[in-house]
């Protein structure tokens, strides 16, 4: 066996003990060989050549191969600026977070501009990504979302740590002029949860609807995933989410992320929902009460197509096209591994 296998299989040995076994080892020891491991399967992802997939009739496969993850990626979240953002007049803003061979560590939010919503780029000068990661490699930063009043861009993103004995889950808030000088990440809401559940404040969307900030989230409470909307006054904190209706979904799926539009009268959903496979399929929901009751969309649901190379498909989000229509932007797992990102123009 050649010697760097051997490295990689001890490596994936001592990763899986301290693991299973954290009592027995200080969170220095741990954190060190989480980086050894990741460091090891970035340096592997570096070197493999992500070949170009063609996607399902109607999509269109976005190239964003400049962000730090070699082109894979996760949670879209665009909106649209009318006016656009800086000198350039960027008019469609993008933030995603890469995912090379699926280590979350590498989950940290990029922020990307484009003239049509189909061509992107980093604005100039701009960092990639905006968020570092986590100098002691055992924490991972996720599920970012934008937010756009009076020429600021909110980027309001979540992060998880380990603790001893526990996690600690915070989301957090900064925000820019010209989408490259970007203020100091403040704390929205902070909460400590056991090791075995992470899937509390996730996947945020913001919205100001009648002159107040309200935020909406996926959370876990017994095993049950629900979204919970919450106050958020003057985009600071998170008061306590209370649990919104979810009418009409279908049997066997559950909540896992999810975008929030408005769309005159109502507000609408793009539901990325979890089988008990753990496939991801993506729903639509709409309400007329300011978020608080929810009903499923018939007829619009996307599946994972097999026959187009997709095993699952993941967060999506919503952004204004024209006076009927969407353009639709999620990513979606091929059945090599990897993790693309694509857009799909839609009415709803």
């Amino acid at each position: 066996m050649e010697s760097s296998k051997i490295k990689r299989e001890l490596t994936r040995l001592c990763l899986q003990v301290t693991t299973n076994f954290p009592k027995l080892f200080p969170a220095s020891v741990r954190g060190k060989v989480k980086m050894l491991w990741n460091s090891l399967q970035y340096e592997e992802g570096l070197a493999v050549a992500v070949p170009p997939r063609s996607c399902r009739c109607g999509a269109t496969l976005l190239d964003l191969s400049m962000t730090s993850g070699f082109g894979e990626t996760v949670h879209p979240d665009v909106i649209y600026v009318p006016e656009g953002l800086g000198p350039d007049g960027w008019k469609y803003l993008m933030t995603v977070t890469p995912f090379p061979k699926a280590i979350v560590y590498f989950e940290n939010p990029e922020f990307l501009v484009s003239h049509d919503g189909l061509s992107w780029s980093l604005p100039p000068g701009g960092k990639s990504p905006v968020v570092a990661p986590p100098s002691d490699w055992t924490g991972y930063n996720s599920d970012p979302a934008l937010f756009y009043e009076n020429g600021e861009i909110f980027l309001i993103y979540r992060e998880v740590r380990e603790e001893k004995g526990c996690l600690l889950i915070s989301v957090y808030i900064m925000k820019t002029r010209d989408g490259i000088t970007w203020s100091v990440p403040k704390v929205m809401r902070s909460l400590k949860s056991p090791a075995n559940r992470a899937g509390v404040l996730m996947s945020p969307s913001v919205l100001k609807l009648d002159g107040k900030y309200y935020v909406w989230y996926v959370d876990e409470d017994a095993g049950v995933f629900q979204v919970k909307r919450a106050e958020c006054p003057g985009m600071s904190s998170i008061a306590d989410g209370v649990t919104a209706e979810l009418h009409g979904m279908p049997e066997g799926l559950t909540p896992w992320h999810i975008d929030i539009e408005p769309d005159e009268e109502r507000l609408l959903m793009a539901l990325c929902a979890k089988d008990r496979c753990g496939r991801h399929s993506i729903l639509f929901a709409e309400s007329f009460d300011l978020g608080w009751n929810w009903q499923i969309i018939e007829n619009k649901r996307l599946d994972p197509i097999r026959e187009s190379g997709e095993e699952s498909l993941y967060k999506a989000a919503l952004t204004k096209d024209s006076e009927r229509g969407w353009k639709l932007y999620y990513s979606y797992k091929d059945d090599e591994g990897h993790w693309y990102t694509v857009m799909e123009k839609m009415e709803l």
